[in-house]
């Protein structure tokens, strides 16, 4: 497979993040040209090599029709030749080694979502899966990383599947499976694309979820597995990125010491302090019952001006 082209999404809220991306993207020797799909309609500072990637016509049918904000992933699939990573990835080693012999209709992803699926369908999707086989979550995919060679969509078919009364609803912001992952499944399983998961045999990639690294997955694991996970990032089967999903890289997880690493001593300094905002902020909702929660997110809902403080005393705050 030919990849010409690096696509992610971006805005100013996940900057460094982005910055980090592009830079280990770099460091494995990949010079391709960086197209950023803007997040928001707020632009920042690009890197030499990299550009916007934008779709106006696209993203106001998303608007239009109140798919989440994330769907504007979706117009990476317009592109040719082309792998895309969410900002939040650390790249360890060159990617492009990993397709070399798949064709350029194969759609290739690399992740463990199959074990931990939750937001990849809809309840319809759902259905629609099951009936095709018993093992349909080998088929389902996290979209923080995909490479293909020919275009996958075009924009007019992709705002007619957000139009859609039935199938869009999975990219609704009402609908429980909101965001882009239930809706980007489903795409490519219309598509009828063959979906090659590095992490699956016959390849058997390590996985590329920090998750699965930490302890924060399973806190019966024994203390040695923590030692050994630097092992699996540096055996013949190493992954060739590490995604850090779901903020891993804020969490008190070892795996999240290499994004740190990754920061320049500037960076640094802002990320420790959003890093203790989000522990104390996670401190803080541990601690309320969970009709306090239920009424918090009520209150934000109706006004997202407002909501509940919590007032936690010294002791509450031991991290």
């Amino acid at each position: 497979m030919k990849i010409e082209r690096i696509i992610t999404m971006a805005s100013p809220a996940v900057r460094l993040e982005f910055l980090v991306m592009e830079r280990s993207l770099r460091a494995t020797g990949c010079d391709l040209p960086l197209h950023v799909i803007p997040y928001t309609d707020e632009p920042f500072d690009l890197p030499p090599n990299a550009s916007w990637l934008v779709d106006e016509e696209l993203f106001a049918g998303i608007a239009r029709h109140r798919s989440a904000r994330p769907c504007r992933k979706f117009l990476a699939l317009t592109q040719t030749n082309a792998a895309f990573f969410d900002a939040d990835i650390l790249h360890l080693r060159d990617f492009r080694t990993e397709l070399e012999g798949l064709g350029p209709d194969t759609f290739v992803v690399a992740d463990t979502e199959w074990n931990k699926a939750r937001w990849t369908f809809s309840a319809a999707t759902r259905r629609i899966y099951q009936r095709k086989s018993s093992v349909w979550l080998l088929d389902n995919f996290n979209s923080g990383f995909f490479a293909f060679g020919n275009p996958i969509l075009t924009r007019a078919q992709i705002l007619a599947f957000i139009a859609d009364p039935e199938w869009g609803r999975s990219t609704r912001e009402e609908s429980v499976t909101a965001g882009e992952q239930a809706g980007i499944n489903w795409l490519i399983h219309r598509s009828g694309r063959p979906v090659v998961n590095l992490c699956l045999p016959p390849r058997r990639m390590e996985s590329t979820m920090a998750v699965d690294y930490t302890e924060l997955l399973e806190a019966t694991l024994a203390e040695e597995y923590h030692e050994d996970y630097q092992s699996l990032l540096a055996g013949a089967n190493r992954p060739f990125f590490l995604h850090f999903a779901g903020g891993m890289h804020f969490t008190k997880s070892r795996i999240a010491e290499l994004f740190l690493k990754a920061l320049t001593a500037e960076e640094r300094g802002p990320f420790l302090e959003e890093r203790e905002r989000r522990w104390i902020k996670a401190a803080q909702q541990g601690r309320w019952p969970l009709w306090i929660k239920i009424l918090n997110r009520m209150v934000s809902r109706l006004d997202s001006r407002f909501s509940i403080q919590w007032r936690p005393r010294e002791q509450h705050l031991k991290l």
